[in-house]
């Protein structure tokens, strides 16, 4: 779930510390399956980042703007900020949609279908939603608009938001930052992963077996990388 305003209690650095532990799930959420994962991520840090910039809790914490707190904590500029916080609003009025289609939404998407459900609500949206997908199958924002002017519904012409530019995040937040995805790929890659897994592979026949073998040799080539990387130090050093 998203993160909720009465969920934000505390002392000014202890809210702060709610709304970047909500941040910093939303962007492991990522690392889960494909879009689907990135989609949530979006509805979850928009959500986060929606409290953060209303309660100016950077302001509490000693930062003087909202500028500084984003390009110092967080490694991006206002723009995607804000760019996070429309998203994120538009991907929560049209996530029940989902189960209408065979893949989540993109932003951009959500832009054209988001209005249409505040205006006209659900239903008008779904119809809209399938109309654009029985158009050739595929869900494009041009096939969104064009079904929604077929059924004589305005469609929002929002300005195009300049692209999000972002700053280089410094080395040791990128090191710490992918520690903390190491942890959770870790926990979700135990030993009763492997287990459940033989004991797929024991049942599912010869394609199920030559699929762990394979799984089991890749994880352990990306384990290898990242510990020759993590023992790498200059010359200089050794």
């Amino acid at each position: 779930m998203p993160l909720q305003r009465d969920e934000v209690t505390g002392t000014p650095a202890e809210r702060l510390a709610v709304v970047e532990d909500a941040l910093r799930r939303a962007q492991l959420t990522e690392m889960g399956s494909v879009r689907a994962a990135r989609v949530r991520r979006r509805i979850e840090a928009g959500a986060a980042l929606a409290i953060l910039v209303g309660d100016e809790f950077h302001k509490e914490v000693g930062y003087a703007s909202l500028d500084e707190y984003a390009a110092t904590v967080l490694h991006m500029d206002r723009t995607a900020v804000c760019e996070f916080i429309k998203d994120g609003k538009c991907l929560a009025l049209v996530a029940p949609l989902v189960k209408a289609t065979n893949r989540p939404l993109l932003p951009a998407q959500a832009k054209v279908l988001a209005p249409i459900v505040e205006t006209h609500g659900q239903d008008k949206a779904r119809t809209v939603l399938e109309r654009a997908e029985a158009d050739g199958g595929k869900v494009t924002v041009a096939s969104l608009k064009a079904a929604a002017q077929e059924m004589k519904l305005e469609v929002a012409t929002a300005e195009k938001s300049p692209a999000p530019r972002r700053t280089t995040p410094a080395p040791l937040d990128v090191i710490e930052a992918g520690l903390l995805a190491l942890r959770d790929v870790r926990a979700a890659l135990d030993k009763t992963a492997f287990r459940a897994g033989w004991d797929a592979a024991a049942v599912g026949g010869e394609a199920d077996a030559e699929r762990l073998e394979q799984l089991r040799a890749d994880v352990s080539d990306e384990a290898r990388a990242i510990g020759a990387a993590a023992r790498w130090q200059p010359k200089t050093l050794k």
